[in-house]
């Protein structure tokens, strides 16, 4: 028996294990899919919907973000990409006027979760969290910010909340600077946003007078709609010196803006 005649298994097991070059390199496995639809928006903006596994997710996209749709014809299926740091979602279906409809995959970008642990992300990141993240404009860089504004070693769940409510280091570094209370973690600052507060809004009840309000407060204010226009409509009622509570009060009540009514 020859030597070749030895080696020949051997060597045909090996080279069936070896990559076809001639085949074409295969996509990328859509991390989780689901439906999509899309309404237009004020200005240039739509509104698209994802619905994935019972959540929906809404998010106010720019036309020229959606690649693909100025080439797609009226009616015409469409296959569109929405590119994020966290991956990219493809979109097909099709679009009937300013309304669309399909179904779409999300594929994690290769690398993101990685640059996420080197910026001090800690946790496990599933496919829908990926997909808010992607959904919320999440980019490693922004965490680095994040970390620069007193929140370093953010879990994973703590990362999607934030972007959940769209905090940025920016949202965060404005309320610090105000001293608002509450901005040291992620649960007071979700709760912060929650409610309506922001910069703008602090400083205009300043402007107002009401510069000493307490957290509860502030946070009682903001999620019953006690704006800076409703202080000023009550004043020009003849409703001066209100407390929170009482502004609070006046807003829950539906009451008219009138004297004769001062709790």
């Amino acid at each position: 028996m020859t030597l070749v005649k030895i080696l020949a298994p051997a060597l045909l097991a090996a080279a069936a294990l070896l990559p076809d070059r001639a085949a074409p390199p295969a996509s990328p496995a859509p991390s989780a899919q689901g439906v999509w639809n899309a309404a237009p928006l004020e200005g240039d903006r739509l509104l698209v919907t994802l619905i994935y596994e019972g959540s929906i997710w809404g998010r106010g996209i720019a036309r020229a973000e959606l690649r693909g749709l100025d080439a797609a014809g009226p009616g015409a299926p469409v296959a569109l990409r929405l590119e994020r740091d966290a991956g990219v979602f493809r979109l097909e279906g099709a679009f009937r006027g300013d309304r669309g409809e399909g179904r779409f995959t999300f594929e994690r970008a290769p690398g993101f979760v990685q640059a996420l642990r080197a910026a001090g992300v800690t946790g496990e990141l599933s496919d829908r969290e990926l997909m808010l993240l992607a959904l919320g404009r999440v980019t490693a860089e922004g965490v680095r910010g994040l970390a620069d504004a007193g929140l370093a070693r953010l879990r994973a769940e703590d990362l999607v909340q934030l972007a959940g409510q769209g905090i940025t280091a920016e949202y965060v570094r404005s309320l610090r600077a105000l001293g608002v209370e509450g901005t040291g973690s992620p649960a007071g600052l979700v709760e912060l946003r929650t409610h309506r507060i922001t910069a703008e809004y602090v400083q205009a009840l300043r402007a107002l007078g009401y510069g000493g309000v307490t957290r509860a407060q502030l946070l009682q204010m903001g999620i019953h709609g006690v704006t800076p226009d409703f202080i000023r409509q009550a004043r020009a009622a003849g409703l001066r010196d209100l407390s929170p509570e009482a502004l609070v009060q006046r807003r829950l009540s539906g009451a008219p803006l009138s004297a004769s009514r001062h709790p």
